[in-house]
């Protein structure tokens, strides 16, 4: 059985109950993520990655120095303009020619 949980809902009716139902969702739902991630465009996908990853460096930084380096910052700048580029008729359609 597929459960379709959204994330943050509280009131969810025929919810897993059982650990292996739960083990069952996870795995569901991240099939559902890679499936549509691969139904993205090569560059979209690129910019996902590099956010990601730009993300991760950040955090990383954050965490083990309480700093963000100047390269960290480069890096997340590249990621937005990357993301912007790829999605904004997603985020922002009143601003993008379709």
């Amino acid at each position: 059985m597929i459960y379709n949980i959204p994330i943050g809902e509280t009131n969810m009716t025929d919810k897993p109950t059982t650990p292996e139902e739960w083990e069952q969702w996870r795995r569901d739902r991240n099939q559902a993520n890679l499936d549509a991630f691969n139904a993205l465009q090569a560059d979209q996908q690129a910019a996902i990655k590099q956010t990601f990853k730009a993300l991760e460096a950040a955090q990383t930084t954050l965490t083990d120095c309480n700093d963000l380096w100047l390269s960290d910052i480069k890096e997340l700048d590249h990621a937005f303009w990357q993301m912007r580029h790829n999605f904004l008729a997603v985020f922002d359609p009143e601003n993008v020619d379709l």
